[in-house]
Protein backbone atom coordinates (compact mmCIF):
# COMPACT_ATOMS: atom_id res chain seq x y z
CA UNK A 1 0.00 0.00 0.00
CA UNK A 2 1.29 3.47 -0.85
CA UNK A 3 2.05 5.97 1.91
CA UNK A 4 -0.07 9.09 2.45
CA UNK A 5 1.52 12.52 2.04
CA UNK A 6 0.68 15.24 4.55
CA UNK A 7 0.55 18.50 2.60
CA UNK A 8 -0.80 21.92 3.50
CA UNK A 9 -3.91 21.33 1.42
CA UNK A 10 -5.06 18.43 3.57
CA UNK A 11 -4.19 19.92 6.97
CA UNK A 12 -7.36 21.34 8.48
CA UNK A 13 -8.34 22.76 11.84
CA UNK A 14 -7.33 20.03 14.25
CA UNK A 15 -7.59 17.25 11.67
CA UNK A 16 -6.00 15.83 8.55
CA UNK A 17 -8.15 15.16 5.49
CA UNK A 18 -6.78 11.74 4.60
CA UNK A 19 -9.35 11.20 1.84
CA UNK A 20 -7.72 13.86 -0.36
CA UNK A 21 -4.09 13.09 0.48
CA UNK A 22 -1.78 12.16 -2.36
CA UNK A 23 0.28 8.94 -2.15
CA UNK A 24 3.93 7.93 -2.38
CA UNK A 25 5.24 4.46 -3.33
CA UNK A 26 5.99 2.54 -0.14
CA UNK A 27 8.96 0.84 -1.81
CA UNK A 28 10.82 4.17 -1.64
CA UNK A 29 10.33 4.61 2.12
CA UNK A 30 13.79 3.34 3.16
CA UNK A 31 15.27 6.57 1.79
CA UNK A 32 12.68 8.78 3.49
CA UNK A 33 12.45 7.38 7.01
CA UNK A 34 13.33 10.71 8.65
CA UNK A 35 10.17 12.21 7.13
CA UNK A 36 7.85 9.49 8.45
CA UNK A 37 5.28 10.81 10.91
CA UNK A 38 4.52 8.97 14.11
CA UNK A 39 1.63 9.01 16.55
CA UNK A 40 1.50 12.25 18.53
CA UNK A 41 3.42 14.36 16.00
CA UNK A 42 1.98 17.85 15.60
CA UNK A 43 1.92 19.22 12.05
CA UNK A 44 1.45 22.84 11.01
CA UNK A 45 0.95 24.24 7.52
CA UNK A 46 3.50 26.96 6.80
CA UNK A 47 1.75 28.26 3.67
CA UNK A 48 -1.50 30.01 4.58
CA UNK A 49 -1.18 28.74 8.17
CA UNK A 50 -4.24 30.68 9.22
CA UNK A 51 -7.50 30.99 7.30
CA UNK A 52 -10.90 32.27 8.35
CA UNK A 53 -11.84 28.83 9.67
CA UNK A 54 -8.81 28.86 11.99
CA UNK A 55 -5.24 27.65 12.34
CA UNK A 56 -4.21 24.86 9.95
CA UNK A 57 -2.68 22.39 12.37
CA UNK A 58 -3.32 18.79 13.35
CA UNK A 59 -1.72 15.81 15.05
CA UNK A 60 -1.15 12.21 14.11
CA UNK A 61 -3.48 9.80 15.88
CA UNK A 62 -2.74 6.12 16.64
CA UNK A 63 -5.22 4.87 14.05
CA UNK A 64 -4.06 7.23 11.27
CA UNK A 65 -2.41 5.72 8.18
CA UNK A 66 1.34 5.70 7.65
CA UNK A 67 2.28 9.15 6.37
CA UNK A 68 5.19 11.24 5.12
CA UNK A 69 5.86 14.87 5.89
CA UNK A 70 5.96 17.05 2.77
CA UNK A 71 7.69 20.39 2.16
CA UNK A 72 5.94 23.49 3.58
CA UNK A 73 4.41 21.52 6.43
CA UNK A 74 6.39 21.46 9.65
CA UNK A 75 6.47 18.71 12.25
CA UNK A 76 6.72 19.62 15.93
CA UNK A 77 8.02 17.26 18.60
CA UNK A 78 8.54 18.18 22.21
CA UNK A 79 11.86 17.83 23.98
CA UNK A 80 12.35 16.07 27.30
CA UNK A 81 10.96 19.13 29.08
CA UNK A 82 7.89 19.57 26.86
CA UNK A 83 5.12 16.98 26.88
CA UNK A 84 3.98 16.13 23.34
CA UNK A 85 0.26 16.27 24.13
CA UNK A 86 0.72 19.57 25.97
CA UNK A 87 2.51 20.84 22.84
CA UNK A 88 -0.52 19.93 20.75
CA UNK A 89 -2.80 22.05 22.93
CA UNK A 90 -0.25 24.84 23.02
CA UNK A 91 -0.18 25.05 19.21
CA UNK A 92 -3.97 24.97 19.12
CA UNK A 93 -4.28 27.70 21.74
CA UNK A 94 -5.46 31.27 21.01
CA UNK A 95 -2.06 32.60 22.15
CA UNK A 96 -0.23 30.78 19.33
CA UNK A 97 -2.82 31.89 16.76
CA UNK A 98 -2.52 35.48 18.01
CA UNK A 99 1.25 35.20 17.59
CA UNK A 100 1.04 33.73 14.08
CA UNK A 101 -1.53 36.03 12.47
CA UNK A 102 0.47 39.30 12.57
CA UNK A 103 3.77 37.75 11.39
CA UNK A 104 2.46 35.93 8.32
CA UNK A 105 4.22 37.39 5.28
CA UNK A 106 3.71 37.19 1.53
CA UNK A 107 0.96 38.48 -0.75
CA UNK A 108 0.27 35.64 -3.16
CA UNK A 109 0.97 32.85 -0.68
CA UNK A 110 1.02 34.07 2.96
CA UNK A 111 3.48 31.97 4.93
CA UNK A 112 5.56 31.61 8.06
CA UNK A 113 9.08 30.28 8.52
CA UNK A 114 10.49 27.62 10.86
CA UNK A 115 12.47 30.34 12.62
CA UNK A 116 9.30 32.31 13.36
CA UNK A 117 7.76 29.21 14.89
CA UNK A 118 10.87 28.67 17.04
CA UNK A 119 10.66 32.26 18.33
CA UNK A 120 7.20 31.79 19.85
CA UNK A 121 7.43 32.51 23.58
CA UNK A 122 5.13 30.88 26.12
CA UNK A 123 4.86 29.96 29.78
CA UNK A 124 6.16 26.44 30.41
CA UNK A 125 4.85 24.79 33.60
CA UNK A 126 6.64 21.84 35.22
CA UNK A 127 6.41 18.58 33.28
CA UNK A 128 4.03 17.03 35.82
CA UNK A 129 1.63 19.96 35.43
CA UNK A 130 1.89 19.72 31.63
CA UNK A 131 0.94 16.06 31.70
CA UNK A 132 -1.93 16.61 34.11
CA UNK A 133 -3.28 19.48 32.01
CA UNK A 134 -2.93 17.48 28.79
CA UNK A 135 -4.67 14.47 30.36
CA UNK A 136 -7.68 16.57 31.39
CA UNK A 137 -7.99 18.22 27.98
CA UNK A 138 -7.54 14.89 26.19
CA UNK A 139 -10.33 13.34 28.26
CA UNK A 140 -12.69 16.09 27.13
CA UNK A 141 -11.54 15.74 23.52
CA UNK A 142 -12.10 11.98 23.62
CA UNK A 143 -15.60 12.53 24.98
CA UNK A 144 -16.36 15.07 22.25
CA UNK A 145 -15.00 12.74 19.56
CA UNK A 146 -17.05 9.80 20.85
CA UNK A 147 -20.20 11.91 20.96
CA UNK A 148 -19.50 13.21 17.46
CA UNK A 149 -19.19 9.66 16.14
CA UNK A 150 -22.45 8.70 17.86
CA UNK A 151 -24.21 11.70 16.34
CA UNK A 152 -22.90 10.74 12.90
CA UNK A 153 -24.18 7.20 13.37
CA UNK A 154 -27.60 8.50 14.45
CA UNK A 155 -27.70 10.88 11.47
CA UNK A 156 -26.94 8.02 9.07
CA UNK A 157 -29.63 5.92 10.75
CA UNK A 158 -32.15 8.78 10.46
CA UNK A 159 -31.31 9.30 6.78
CA UNK A 160 -31.60 5.58 6.08
CA UNK A 161 -34.94 5.47 7.91
CA UNK A 162 -36.22 8.46 5.95
CA UNK A 163 -35.26 6.85 2.63
CA UNK A 164 -36.82 3.56 3.68
CA UNK A 165 -40.13 5.11 4.77
CA UNK A 166 -40.61 8.11 2.48
CA UNK A 167 -38.66 7.22 -0.67
CA UNK A 168 -38.91 3.44 -0.85
CA UNK A 169 -42.28 3.45 1.00
CA UNK A 170 -41.27 0.50 3.17
CA UNK A 171 -42.78 1.94 6.34
CA UNK A 172 -44.34 -0.20 9.12
CA UNK A 173 -47.40 -1.91 7.64
CA UNK A 174 -46.53 -0.99 4.05
CA UNK A 175 -47.34 -4.50 2.85
CA UNK A 176 -51.03 -3.81 3.53
CA UNK A 177 -51.09 -0.47 1.68
CA UNK A 178 -51.55 -0.29 -2.08
CA UNK A 179 -49.60 2.10 -4.28
CA UNK A 180 -51.67 4.48 -6.39
CA UNK A 181 -50.77 6.79 -9.26
CA UNK A 182 -49.84 10.43 -8.62
CA UNK A 183 -48.14 13.28 -10.52
CA UNK A 184 -44.90 12.23 -8.79
CA UNK A 185 -45.30 8.55 -9.54
CA UNK A 186 -46.72 5.74 -7.41
CA UNK A 187 -47.39 6.69 -3.78
CA UNK A 188 -49.08 4.84 -0.91
CA UNK A 189 -52.86 5.00 -0.88
CA UNK A 190 -54.02 7.81 1.40
CA UNK A 191 -50.98 9.95 0.69
CA UNK A 192 -51.23 13.11 -1.41
CA UNK A 193 -48.89 14.80 -3.89
CA UNK A 194 -49.06 18.59 -3.95
CA UNK A 195 -47.20 21.86 -3.68
CA UNK A 196 -45.50 23.17 -0.57
CA UNK A 197 -47.93 26.10 -0.60
CA UNK A 198 -50.79 23.63 -0.10
CA UNK A 199 -49.68 22.89 3.45
CA UNK A 200 -47.64 25.94 4.53
CA UNK A 201 -47.62 29.71 4.16
CA UNK A 202 -44.53 31.86 3.64
CA UNK A 203 -44.35 35.09 5.62
CA UNK A 204 -41.60 37.66 5.12
CA UNK A 205 -40.86 39.91 8.08
CA UNK A 206 -38.55 42.90 8.07
CA UNK A 207 -37.64 46.02 10.05
CA UNK A 208 -36.86 49.37 8.47
CA UNK A 209 -34.06 51.04 10.49
CA UNK A 210 -35.03 54.49 9.20
CA UNK A 211 -38.24 54.27 11.21
CA UNK A 212 -36.28 53.81 14.44
CA UNK A 213 -33.47 56.35 14.20
CA UNK A 214 -32.88 56.45 17.95
CA UNK A 215 -32.71 52.69 18.40
CA UNK A 216 -29.67 50.41 18.16
CA UNK A 217 -30.34 47.04 16.62
CA UNK A 218 -29.22 44.65 13.93
CA UNK A 219 -31.18 44.72 10.71
CA UNK A 220 -32.35 41.35 9.49
CA UNK A 221 -34.90 39.80 7.19
CA UNK A 222 -36.17 36.40 8.20
CA UNK A 223 -38.49 33.85 6.60
CA UNK A 224 -40.86 31.88 8.78
CA UNK A 225 -42.96 28.90 7.79
CA UNK A 226 -46.37 28.64 9.41
CA UNK A 227 -47.81 25.15 9.10
CA UNK A 228 -51.48 24.95 8.27
CA UNK A 229 -53.47 22.05 9.67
Amino acid sequence: MDTALVKGENVGQGKIEWAISKRWPSKELPNLEKFLLRSGDVVLAMDRPWIEAGLKYAWIKPHDPEALLVQRVTRLRGSQTLDQTFLRYLIGSPSFTDYIKPIVTGVNVPHISPQQIREFRFRLPPLAVQRETAAILSAYDDLIENNTRRIQVLERMAQALYREWFVNFRFPGHAKVKLVASPLGPIPQGWHAGRFSDVASLTRLGINPSQYADESFLTSASRHLTLVS
